[in-house]
């Protein structure tokens, strides 16, 4: 896919990449989905990733 070209496109694509994250997320087994990453990552689990994601790195 091109890169979005209006602020326009650039939501609807941020938008469609949160809901294809949350579908992944869904398709794991909740062992998966409560487990942590490996050492060595920047984030410990999925809730870091969803807090960065709506709160952005600071």
């Amino acid at each position: 896919m091109p890169r979005p070209q209006s602020k326009t496109e650039l939501v609807h694509l941020a938008d469609a990449n949160y809901h294809k994250l949350g579908a992944f997320i869904e398709s794991l087994s909740p062992e998966e989905q409560n487990g942590d990453f490996p050492e060595g990552t920047m984030n410990r689990n999925i809730a870091d990733v969803f807090f960065i994601c709506m709160n952005g790195i600071k």
